[in-house]
């Protein structure tokens, strides 16, 4: 193939006979369309080519009604190929509301008498050539005997041999600015990265569910590069809602990388703009915009993490063809998917029977699609802890989270699930531990997969273990109220009550209102011996917890009559609501422990074992429990649970 139908800027390479871009000889893959604007671009290098050339080009009359949507996404997917920015433009400068124009030097086609050229070059040339090293082009300089004119890339202007040296320092360097730009991954790379929550225009709140779920999917799916660290969704979901700079943020969770996005209502579809800045000095790395229909909005989504993806890793084809295969045929599955974890996340009793209700809906249309499933087995989870006995939900978390895994045995997600509900519910503590293997194996960068593997191996007395899974998730999810707790369990479990007090108090500064931290603050401070603040504590836990009245009761008794009670009042009520709801059995046991109640506390644990309480896989190493371990019954019970 002749040169002529090759053409090179910077580290690209053009080839226009087999319709292929390539940097530094690697094929960069751009499809037909953005390929053909490319070419006209750089058939007119330095002009400006006006929206209608193009469209006469390339769009025939019968997509015209397409042509702008269509011109746009082309042009971003060249920007995306080559690394280029609207805002700041290495290659194709945006004539608003006119054209394009490509602006960066293009290199001359070699010819048969390059040889000649290059032997008879002056010292100069050479040095130039050496100093880029391969890596810029640049124009072959000729002797002085040979006629030179060096064209203006703007047109219609000649710089005269007696100014050329200026020209050529100019033209190296633009070409230097050219490399250090498609080369900027390359010496930097990200290996770090926050995506923050995709802002929503407050008129399409109606698609909160919709934002939000892009925003997890992306997260979900990048999580699953091994050498690409990204921040987890309760982190960077702390930042929704706020007006916040991209480089502070990426500071404060000691990111590389930092991704915003918006979402726009366009007619009856969206267009999702995405911006990644670089925290250090806030370039923009990549950018880029996709559009879809409001009912179909997962193949755009796998569009979104493969553009990401490829800017900043290299994939495989095993790995593209992991992306690609999350796609789901029936669009509406998908969207009453999403519907169900934005209200599973609100963690609320009606948001998890919500989310029941849109997680069924999903497997109504389509009875084979495994993230409902294992949505349901989340959902039937989490409403076991305080709704009713796990008895009642747990078996149903279990049957969705098996459903889940034989649809797709490759889902960290179903199989972290399973893990809780072997270790919780089955106390198939060694079944636990190979689900939460394999689901750190098959995603490295799942939060909840080291944070929940952490708390059991605390659990099972593994304590240094138990630390380095915390401090991973920590590392993944920094700002998890959830983590930051769990993380002074190692210290609380081995009797070290003040570096775990610490580790509670940090979780308290995150969010003052996160009643379990307060729980455990209360248990670690009665075991320092410090009453006022262990009561203090359990009263802004009952507060917290929805509970104001019984939380006065138990204020006014602990001012009045002390700590017992305080106590007293607190278990009377709970005695009496267990006669009408349900109330955990564990929690009555432990106050019957703090009153000194062995006989009752040893009857309550009983209770709780018969309904399998999820709290009893802590009966080892609980510091509470640490006045019953002598009693041949508290023995009994480990047995029972598993823990001898």
């Amino acid at each position: 193939m002749s040169d002529d139908q090759k053409v090179r800027f910077g580290v690209f390479e053009a080839d226009l006979q087999n319709r292929e871009l390539r940097r530094k000889g690697l094929r960069v893959r751009l499809p037909d369309q953005p390929f053909s604007v490319l070419e006209i671009l750089l058939a007119n290098p330095g002009k400006l080519v006006t929206r209608e050339e193009l469209r006469q080009q390339i769009w025939p009359d019968d997509v015209f009604v397409d042509f702008d949507q269509g011109l746009n996404k082309a042009v971003n997917k060249i920007r995306e190929a080559l690394g280029d920015s609207a805002s700041s433009p290495f290659f194709i400068e945006t004539i608003p509301r006119r054209g394009y124009r490509f602006i960066a030097p293009i290199a001359p086609n070699q010819t048969e008498n390059e040889p000649a050229l290059k032997e008879r070059a002056s010292v100069e040339a050479r040095a130039q050539s050496q100093f880029l090293e391969a890596e810029t082009p640049t124009a072959d300089l000729a002797t002085p005997s040979t006629p030179v004119h060096l064209e203006s890339r703007r047109g219609g202007f000649r710089v005269p041999w007696a100014i050329a040296p200026i020209a050529t320092i100019i033209l190296i360097a633009g070409c230097l600015a050219v490399w250090h730009h498609n080369t900027y991954l390359d010496d930097r790379s990200v290996d770090s990265l926050a995506v923050l929550p995709i802002v929503l225009d407050a008129k399409d709140s109606d698609l909160e569910y919709l934002s939000d779920g892009i925003t997890e999917n992306l997260i979900d799916s990048l999580s699953q590069f091994p050498h690409l660290r990204v921040m987890a969704r309760s982190t960077v979901f702390r930042y929704k809602g706020q007006d916040v700079d991209a480089r502070r943020v990426g500071k404060d969770l000691h990111v590389r990388a930092v991704l915003t996005g918006r979402l726009t209502r366009i007619g009856k579809g969206i267009e999702i703009s995405l911006e990644m800045t670089d925290v250090s000095d806030g370039f923009q790395i990549w950018g880029d915009k996709f559009h879809s229909n409001t009912g179909d909005t997962q193949s755009v989504q796998t569009d979104m993490t493969s553009a990401i993806a490829n800017r900043l890793l290299k994939l495989t084809s095993d790995q593209q063809n992991s992306l690609i295969s999350r796609q789901t045929v029936d669009p509406e599955t998908y969207r009453l998917y999403l519907l169900g974890r934005f209200y599973w996340n609100k963690r609320t009793t009606d948001g998890l029977n919500k989310a029941v209700e849109f997680f069924e809906q999903a497997i109504q249309h389509d009875i084979k699609f495994a993230p409902a499933y294992a949505g349901l087995a989340d959902a039937y989870g989490q409403l076991s802890w305080d709704s009713a006995p796990p008895t009642e939900y747990m078996p149903r978390a279990k049957a969705m989270a098996a459903r889940s895994l034989q649809l797709d045995d490759d889902s960290a997600e179903s199989h972290t699930s399973m893990a809780m509900i072997k270790e919780l519910y089955d106390w198939d503590f060694d079944g636990a531990e190979r689900e939460f293997r394999r689901a750190i194996e098959l995603n490295p960068g799942y939060a909840t997969a080291h944070h929940w593997y952490g708390v059991h191996l605390a659990a099972m007395q593994r304590f240094d273990e138990a630390r380095s899974e915390l401090n991973r998730a920590l590392e993944l999810d920094p700002l998890s109220l959830p983590i930051n707790t769990n993380a002074g369990y190692p210290d609380y479990f081995t009797h070290n009550y003040q570096p775990a007090i610490e580790a509670f108090r940090r979780a308290v500064q995150i969010d003052p209102s996160f009643a379990p931290v307060h729980e455990d603050l209360m248990t670690a401070y009665q075991q320092t011996g410090a009453v006022s603040d262990s009561m203090n504590e359990g009263v802004r836990l009952l507060e917290l917890s929805g509970d104001p009245v019984l939380a006065n009761r138990v204020s006014e008794a602990f001012h009045s009559g002390g700590r017992n009670a305080a106590l007293q009042t607190w278990l009377d009520t709970l005695l009496q609501r267990s006669k009408t709801q349900y109330v955990s059995p564990v929690a009555i046991a432990q106050l019957y422990i703090r009153l000194g109640e062995k006989e009752k506390a040893i009857e309550w644990l009983r209770n709780a074992v018969s309904v399998r309480s999820q709290q009893l896989v802590y009966l080892k190493t609980e510091p509470l429990y640490d006045s019953l371990r002598a009693d041949p019954r508290f023995r009994e019970l480990l047995k029972k649970v598993g823990l001898t």
